[in-house]
């Protein structure tokens, strides 16, 4: 019997092979495909259904259209994860090697090999840094595969919530980073520390237990000590690095968050010092700046400015930056799979959903509302007009409006992210329109029964949120609005 070529081939119906797919290279949609037959691999179709085969059903639903294109831009960046995950287990140890889950929190991490005297010398240096040389055990070394399932965590619970990345390009960093510590930079690995703190912050009681092998004070501890020495031997205070200033950054919006984390309104001043020397505070194409870098730069400024003046309100001061120090523009309103590093041209700001949508209400919020809620010394230092409490109160209506008119009318709440980002926005509103009523003592009886309402109207809210069972992985975000209570 003669030799044959290969398996008979044929053309196959509709679109790429799975792994071409995977891989995101051409395929010739034959049966099986030339790049399945040279690796030697099983080639597979997906399913095509025959109720979808027309192709027109979607075509005059926008809103539709939306979320499919935002569940497509979600499943491709879960692809190339998987992706990922699968060459990193490939090219790294066997699983056999992988040290047991109760060794997790044993030694030194790998942030830093051989340089536990550095470490030390610019811990003490930095008194924004005081850590505790007996606490130098006490990290967080976490094996790879945890690692890749606390980045799943962050896309799934964090990203969503704080568009500090551009996801694509961190995921890449945080992959290799995770699969060669001993080789990665300092830099890289601060990411990972920053984006693993985060993860856990998202995580509750009972999912740190199960899957992490430890309570979850116990992992914040850790990860925060972990953090905090890899700020150390970067030096964080003379970086000029936006990737460090981005982990440090991530590392205050969730410490804020923490009740045992950072001290989020001391250290504010400094990023914004940090972000300052780095010329975040003037708009990237003044600077002649790339429009990915650009777009960048935008996120970190103003997630900056955000946590700024939600520190101010917590501490009942007010915040660092002024507002004649930056010129730098509010990001574009489009999805991470739109922005690109080799990118010649500007996003197209979007008119619709987009992963940005919740990041820039929060950063609308921050700038109207750091010209009528801090004190009459800062309105003057800004040269904003001094308002009463009633115009106070207009102008927060007139803010409400906007937000609901540009933001809010983009989310389909039958998603459950768009329905606790709406809830949250809300609520968000409602406790700025209480905390001028709060600290304004010279108000009539008219504008105190509404107050009185509007308490009421709050903790209904509140409640209405904490049973949101779809919801209930994005909740830890909010835990300041959850917490808020009239100050009597």
């Amino acid at each position: 019997m003669p030799e044959t070529a290969g398996p008979q081939r044929r053309v196959a119906p509709g679109r790429s092979c799975l792994e071409c797919r995977r891989r995101k290279i051409a395929c010739d949609r034959s049966h099986p495909c030339s790049y399945c037959l040279k690796v030697k691999i099983q080639c597979a179709y997906p399913q095509v259904s025959a109720s979808v085969s027309t192709g027109n059903e979607g075509a005059g639903n926008p809103i539709l259209q939306e979320r499919i294109d935002g569940i497509d831009d979600r499943l491709k960046l879960l692809e190339q994860s998987v992706g990922e995950i699968k060459d990193i287990l490939l090219a790294t140890r066997p699983p056999s090697q992988f040290p047991r889950q109760d060794d997790f929190n044993q030694g030194m991490p790998d942030i830093v090999p051989d340089t536990r005297e550095q470490l030390t010398t610019h811990t003490q240096n930095h008194p924004w840094m005081i850590f505790d040389e007996s606490l130098a055990e006490l990290t967080l070394d976490l094996p790879l595969m945890i690692l890749l399932s606390l980045w799943q965590r962050y896309l799934e619970r964090v990203d969503p919530l704080i568009k500090l990345f551009h996801t694509p390009t961190a995921q890449k960093t945080f992959m290799e980073a995770a699969a060669s510590r001993e080789t990665s930079s300092l830099n890289a690995l601060c990411l990972v520390h920053a984006i693993s703190y985060a993860a856990i912050m998202s995580m509750s009681l009972a999912e740190c237990d199960a899957e992490l092998g430890n309570t979850k004070d116990v992992l914040l501890t850790r990860s925060r000590n972990t953090v905090d020495l890899s700020l150390a031997a970067i030096d964080v205070l003379h970086t000029r690095d936006v990737m460090v200033l981005q982990s440090l950054t991530l590392y205050l919006i969730c410490g804020r968050l923490d009740s045992n984390g950072p001290n989020v309104h001391r250290e504010v001043g400094l990023a914004i010092g940090i972000a300052l020397k780095m010329n975040l505070n003037r708009d990237g194409y003044a600077l002649g700046l790339n429009p990915f870098e650009t777009e960048i730069r935008r996120r970190l400024w103003w997630n900056i400015l955000t946590l700024d003046a939600l520190t101010a309100q917590d501490h009942k001061t007010d915040p660092c930056a002024l507002g004649k120090s930056f010129n730098t523009k509010v990001p574009s309103n489009v999805n991470d799979s739109e922005l690109d590093p080799n990118m010649r041209s500007p996003p197209a700001n979007q008119q619709q959903t987009s992963g940005m949508v919740f990041t820039l209400a929060r950063i609308e919020i921050t700038f109207y509302s750091r010209q009528f809620i801090f004190s009459d010394q800062f309105c003057l230092q800004n040269s904003y007009p001094e308002l009463s409490v009633a115009e106070k109160r207009d102008t927060l209506e007139m803010m409400k409006k906007r937000i609901e008119d540009e933001y809010l009318k983009l989310y389909d709440e039958s998603i459950p992210l768009h329905s606790v980002a709406a809830s949250a926005t809300r609520l968000i509103l409602l406790k700025l329109k209480l905390s001028i009523g709060e600290t304004d003592r010279g108000v009539g009886p008219g504008l105190r029964s509404d107050l009185t309402e509007d308490w009421k109207s709050y903790s209904a809210k509140v409640e209405s949120l904490r049973t949101c069972h779809q919801g209930q992985k994005f909740l830890w975000f909010f835990k300041d609005l959850l917490d808020f209570s009239p100050q009597r």
